[in-house]
């Protein structure tokens, strides 16, 4: 017997604690004033820079980790055999006690981002939708396994970055800690920034 796996969907996860050219990422975040966070309409309990014309990545004092995300970008794009791409939008929420964010996608974007620069122990997975829902609609499954589940879910960890097909919906579960930081990013192909 010989199995295939058809079609298969990337999302590369990187332990970037030994690499971390930032440090204190909490306080920078909080403490940057050229990037305003305002509540989000699609964040509850909780806020966002999404929207705000400076990008944090673009601050210099995240320039280090801009470009140690880039890194990680071209090893996400050497895999999936894409050309190059580039950071072009990037973002922090903040999810308090109860916050979350629904189910959306990334349009205008080839591959995306979450990274944890302060997350606590048991803080609310990313979570990514099967995109092929909709075509098993006479499939009936007596158990969940790795080729019929609709959901997976990735644990929130500081220092981590996960990157992913930008038309991959996610989403999170009600965030049950205090606090919860992420920073995301958009990208696009080079030729066309």
């Amino acid at each position: 017997m010989k199995l295939h796996n058809l079609f298969p969907t990337l999302v590369m996860e990187f332990d970037l604690s030994d690499e971390m050219p930032v440090k204190n990422l909490k306080e920078l975040i909080d403490n940057n004033k050229s990037v305003q966070a305002y509540k989000h309409g699609k964040i509850e309990h909780g806020f966002s820079s999404h929207g705000c014309l400076n990008h944090i990545l673009d601050e210099s004092d995240f320039a280090p980790l801009k470009e140690l995300f880039q890194t990680c970008v071209d090893q996400y794009s050497n895999n999936v055999g894409m050309g190059d791409l580039n950071i072009v939008q990037s973002w922090f929420n903040v999810y308090l006690q109860g916050g979350k964010i629904g189910a959306h996608r990334h349009e205008g974007s080839v591959c995306s981002a979450a990274f944890y620069p302060y997350c606590e122990d048991g803080s609310a997975s990313l979570q990514f939708h099967s995109p092929l829902k909709p075509y098993r609609m006479n499939e009936i499954f007596e158990q969940e396994t790795e080729y019929n589940t609709y959901f997976w879910k990735f644990p929130a960890k500081q220092n981590t970055l996960y990157l992913f097909p930008s038309w991959l919906e996610h989403e999170t579960e009600i965030n049950l800690t205090n606090e919860r930081y992420v920073i995301s990013f958009n990208t696009q192909r080079a030729n066309e920034v």
